[in-house]
């Protein structure tokens, strides 16, 4: 993996708030950033497949047939759970 160095330019309010956040957590700005940026670009991966998958739901949506199959397999693992 490549590293490469850039420059930002944030408003003192915000460069504030990621330095104390930087000192709370024992870190630097690079980490911090490098971990946030991560995060996001990993949560806007799953919020687009959960998009998809709706989208499919939507132009395919199960039938009752379908629906009654899964019911029958699904697997809850609360046996421990069940009336005796």
């Amino acid at each position: 993996m490549m590293i490469k160095t850039i420059q930002m330019t944030l408003d003192e309010g915000l460069l504030k708030q990621v330095d104390e956040l930087v000192d709370e957590l024992d870190t630097t700005r690079s980490a911090l950033i490098r971990e946030l940026l991560e995060r996001e670009l990993k949560a806007r991966h799953w919020r687009e497949l959960e998009r998809l998958d709706a989208e499919g739901y939507r132009l395919f949506p199960p039938d009752d047939k379908e629906v009654e199959i899964w019911l029958g397999v699904q697997d809850w693992g609360d046996e421990w759970n069940a009336e005796k």
